[in-house]
């Protein structure tokens, strides 16, 4: 049998690595030999891992999905506080927006949240509260809000679903935001979800890279 991958040819050479067989297997000719081989390549067009959060779009299908370090950062292992694997799409990609303000004289509209583009974004006015809004197109159940905040975030804020735009019921509430990325696990129902926010963490307004809302 034959098995083939792609690498980018470049300063570094690929890593191929046979798993399997084992070595000192015995076996009979005409038999099939299961085989296993990895190969690792630096520059196969993976990003440089840096820590942190690392949100990272992929296609693929399987029943198992592993995390294969091949170089530490650092003398000690590898540690993970998290890993989440996620199937469903983006629900709030590419649906209208509104917003509660737009930063004067800016290019900040509401629907840079969720244009799928990780360098635009949506900027409000320098005040409290502000509001951005996505409608969903129909009633949808949601079980995980994502947000990508600016330097501009919020400190406090509720995450919201209604059927109609106008009846609102908080399915996450925190005073105590940092910025950064909020990924939230949420239960509720509806056709649009807002992200409510009544205190920035800065003197600036409220910005968001981007505004994901998962479910089915």
């Amino acid at each position: 049998g034959s098995a083939s991958t792609t690498v980018t040819v470049g300063n570094t050479a690929p890593a191929v690595t046979i798993a399997g067989p084992a070595g000192g297997g015995l076996f009979d000719f005409g038999d099939a030999v299961p085989f296993q081989v990895s190969v690792t390549d630096p520059e196969d067009g993976a990003t440089t891992g840096d820590g942190g959060v690392d949100d990272v779009a992929l296609s693929g299908s399987g029943r198992y999905v592993r995390v294969y370090g091949t170089q530490r950062a650092t003398q000690w292992g590898y540690s993970l506080w998290d890993l989440n694997v996620y199937g469903a799409n983006d629900l709030a990609l590419g649906r209208p927006v509104t917003v509660s303000s737009v930063e004067p004289n800016s290019p900040h509209s509401g629907a840079n949240a969720v244009d799928g583009n990780p360098a635009t974004r949506w900027g409000s006015a320098y005040s409290d509260p502000q509001w951005i809004v996505v409608d969903l197109g129909s009633a949808r159940s949601v079980n995980r809000v994502r947000l990508n905040w600016e330097t501009a975030y919020g400190r406090a804020y509720q995450i919201q679903t209604s059927p109609d735009n106008a009846t609102w019921t908080t399915v996450y509430s925190t005073i105590t935001g940092d910025g950064g990325v909020d990924d939230l696990a949420v239960t509720g129902t509806g056709r649009y979800v807002r992200v409510y926010g009544t205190q920035r963490g800065t003197q600036w307004g409220y910005s968001l890279w981007d505004l994901g809302v998962y479910g089915a």
